[in-house]
């Protein structure tokens, strides 16, 4: 069983990656294979509109050539998926939001007959990072039309982990953090932040025990 993560970040062993790392080693426990792969070192853009994915008879993938192309062929063949952002002004990192287009799209069809593509279910997770506080978000929500459009087109309903009030400086000292409690970060960082890391190893868990059910349906 191959189970991939996608980390969305530009930072390397930082928040997103450590919950990304936790959620692999949840999946691991249960005796999955695992890969990390790093968007930021793959040269690519977003989906082109070529349509080629959506000629009849075609085969349901991207057919644009460029570093992120071996990755879509991965996840198309992976028992599960967490994909891994930071959240920018509520959304995710640009990055993510192109691998996902060019991910999701060849599976959505423009047909009254069939939701989708995609002819298996395939578990997938998202997890989201970012600097403010779990009340914040709550007044203001994470944009994510990806993770809605998820059960329809693979066929499970996507499971989300959040860290919230991340620790985003290695010494605020240097940084404009006037909004910021660093007292506050400090004991999130201590107290809150290995609870986040356990829930990400529980969701890579849950992703491997779902595969295991569909495949003994």
């Amino acid at each position: 069983m191959n189970v991939i993560a996608v980390s969305g970040s530009p930072r390397k062993n930082w928040n997103t990656e450590k919950m990304l790392a936790s959620a692999l080693d949840g999946a691991q426990s249960l005796g999955a294979k695992t890969k990390l792969i790093r968007l930021y070192e793959l040269n690519f853009k977003g989906c082109k509109s070529c349509l080629a994915c959506k000629r009849i008879g075609a085969q349901r993938k991207c057919f644009v050539k460029d570093d992120l192309s071996s990755v879509l062929e991965e996840l198309s063949n992976a028992d599960a998926i967490i994909f891994g952002s930071p959240i920018y002004f509520m959304e995710l990192t640009g990055v993510m939001h192109s691998c996902l287009e060019r991910f999701y799209f060849p599976y959505v069809t423009y047909s009254t007959e069939r939701q989708t593509f995609f002819g298996r279910k395939l578990p997938i997770g998202f997890i989201y990072t970012m600097n403010v506080t779990q009340d914040w978000i709550r007044q203001m929500p994470i944009a994510n039309r990806f993770a809605e459009v998820t059960k329809e087109l693979f066929g499970v309903e996507p499971e989300i982990v959040c860290a919230y009030d991340t620790w985003q400086y290695l010494d605020y000292e240097k940084f404009e953090h006037g909004i910021f409690s660093v007292e506050q970060k400090k004991l999130h960082r201590e107290e809150i932040f290995p609870k986040e890391l356990d829930t990400a190893k529980q969701l890579g868990i849950s992703l491997v025990q779902r595969v295991k059910q569909f495949n003994d349906q």
